[in-house]
């Protein structure tokens, strides 16, 4: 049975949702460590370099919402563990 409220909860704010539940309240966001992302290619300097239809793997939904909003060609493998 799932409780019908929490006192206190800790999370990455990576996975958490774009929308969330009424009197959702988040109190901190704490400032990143290290913003910058790795794109790591044999073949491409950047995304912008890979051609239409090559495959991204990310284990990231926000940063697969944004190579898909830049990059709508290319095709995103997720790769959660």
């Amino acid at each position: 049975m799932r409780p019908s409220y929490m006192d206190i909860v800790v999370h990455s704010m990576k996975d958490v949702p774009t929308y969330l539940l009424d009197k959702t309240i988040l109190p901190c966001n704490l400032p990143r460590e290290d913003v910058r992302d790795a794109f790591i290619s044999l073949s491409a300097a950047s995304l912008a370099e890979l051609p239409a239809g090559s495959t991204v793997g990310t284990a990231s939904l926000r940063r697969k919402s944004q190579i898909l909003h830049r990059y709508p060609s290319l095709s995103i493998l997720s790769r959660r563990s």
